[in-house]
């Protein structure tokens, strides 16, 4: 009868540690389920603010070179005008010295 009631306790302790240990290991997976969607979510705030950060820069370096570009055509068509006024001058003082050339003979 003793061996019954020890056996029978020896089950019950069994049966109280294996349910402890159920219990210990649901707290760990919940507990590092916790921690792990923490981190996602952290990652994921870390991920958005990178991103706006990039294109934020995008957008500057857009308006710098949209700026840029605008300052080049202006120096272009400036050079160009100023080159095709050069180009007409020297074309009139060779035209007008043509002109006095066959003039005088």
């Amino acid at each position: 009868e003793e061996d019954k009631l020890s056996s029978s306790a020896t089950r019950q302790l069994e049966h109280t540690d294996r349910k402890i240990a159920e219990a210990v290991h649901l707290e760990l997976v919940k507990q590092i389920s916790v921690e792990e969607d923490h981190r996602i979510q952290s990652d994921m705030a870390f991920a958005k603010d990178l991103v706006r950060r990039e294109s934020q820069k995008a957008l500057e370096m857009t308006d710098e070179v949209h700026h840029i570009t605008i300052i080049l055509f202006h120096c272009y068509f400036s050079v160009s005008t100023r080159m095709h006024a050069g180009i007409c001058q020297t074309a009139a003082e060779e035209g007008a010295t043509k002109t006095g050339k066959e003039e005088t003979t």
